[in-house]
């Protein structure tokens, strides 16, 4: 059996390639405003502390939406959620498009946090839904391709539309576009009674889902849990590091015009895209711990050049081995959680370790945006470095024990 196609019913395939269709428009409207977001800020007025404060909003209040949110996605039908998640994602792009001055940016930013907090622990739950768990890897890869697709042409867009001269604000109109596009995707291929209610499978998990707060407590507390928990809130911290502060640095101390700094983006997504499948591939092959040994390996090399380069040729360079150590870490990361997770408690499991990312990546980007003046960029990315090797050596404690296996 090669590929998805066998594996699923025709409606299921249905299913599949509507999700990977729209999270691709809907990932891509976010990436299109990734390499610009904090230089938009600066020009609406915003200092370096209120730029990693605004950046932190993101991450810091999706902690919260999960944990209210997060029985939405096994109580309630999964499309209907996503559909309400890219109505939202669409209105937040183009209110930002609109905002005149950088008060407006924080109610933007809370309201857009909420659908990001919705669609991808809803999206990668309905992929665990379909995946046999012998292919989980190869399903989630094929999946997470729309991540690396949209990280790869966001930033392309992004670079073609700064080249024209396109006010920053144009480009945040253009990203309402795409996730309309997207809205009107999941419109026109779902079945009708996906968009207006549950599933029978739904309401089954809805009706088993008598202990689910007992058993995540008991996952997230397990040495697995643990050390899944530090190695996603590691990688998400160092991660904010480059979103928050990479664009200024390579702005004001490394002089790139924007076009540049949004191609450095687009290298980065070219190799995330072309390794997600390949990653899905091999991590079902040799296992997970391989896989996520090697890619925070990269991770922590990657840092440590990035604090030390500062030409342009050697910088795509390391872009393209983020993308690629990024993407194993991601298709190995989600890949692990499928398996250590019953298929009752899928949806708030991977909202729970959603949420792990989601801390890291409030507390980076505060602590990136408050130390960017004090401390410069390449120490904190050298730190970043560290904080990886420190993930690194956790690792090890994700392997399976015979408890485990029983």
């Amino acid at each position: 059996m090669e590929g998805v196609e066998p594996e699923l019913m025709e409606s299921s395939k249905k299913d599949f390639y509507t999700l990977v269709v729209s999270a691709a428009l809907f990932h891509i409207s976010s990436q299109v405003v990734l390499p610009i977001f904090p230089l938009y800020l600066m020009e609406r007025g915003a200092s370096a502390f209120e730029l990693g404060l605004i950046i932190s909003l993101r991450p810091a209040l999706t902690i919260l939406s999960k944990f209210l949110l997060s029985p939405l996605i096994d109580r309630s039908g999964r499309w209907p959620i996503l559909l309400t998640a890219m109505f939202g994602q669409f209105l937040s792009m183009l209110f930002y498009s609109l905002a005149p001055t950088i008060v407006w940016f924080y109610p933007i930013r809370v309201f857009q946090t909420i659908c990001l907090a919705l669609f991808s622990p809803t999206a990668i739950s309905i992929i665990y839904d379909l995946s046999p768990s012998e292919r989980r890897g190869d399903f989630v890869g094929r999946y997470l391709t729309s991540y690396g697709v949209s990280s790869m042409l966001g930033p392309l867009l992004c670079s073609i539309l700064c080249s024209y001269s396109t006010p920053y604000s144009g480009v945040f109109l253009f990203s309402s576009f795409l996730s309309l596009t997207g809205l009107a995707a999941l419109l026109i291929l779902l079945p009708p009674h996906k968009i207006i209610g549950h599933t029978a499978l739904y309401k089954g998990i809805k009706s088993r889902e008598t202990t689910s707060l007992g058993s995540i407590r008991k996952l997230a507390f397990s040495r697995r849990g643990i050390a899944l928990s530090y190695v996603r809130v590691a990688f998400s911290s160092v991660n904010s590091f480059v979103t928050t502060i990479f664009s200024v640095y390579a702005s004001e101390v490394l002089l790139y015009p924007p076009a540049e700094i949004a191609l450095l983006f687009m290298v980065k997504g070219v190799t995330n895209t072309l390794f997600r499948v390949p990653s899905g591939l091999l991590t079902d092959r040799v296992g997970r711990i391989k896989p996520l040994l090697l890619a925070y390996a990269l991770l922590t090399l990657t840092f440590l050049l990035l604090s030390e380069l500062r030409d342009f040729r050697f910088l795509v360079l390391v872009m393209a081995l983020y993308g690629l150590s990024h993407a194993m870490r991601a298709v190995t990361e989600w890949s692990l959680l499928g398996d250590i997770t019953p298929r009752e408690m899928r949806g708030i499991s991977t909202a729970y370790f959603s949420l792990m990312f989601d801390v890291g990546g409030g507390v980076g980007s505060l602590f990136a945006g408050a130390a960017l003046t004090l401390l410069g960029a390449p120490f904190i990315f050298k730190l970043g470095s560290m904080i990886l090797a420190s993930a690194l050596m956790m690792i090890p404690s994700l392997r399976k024990t015979r408890q485990n296996t029983r």
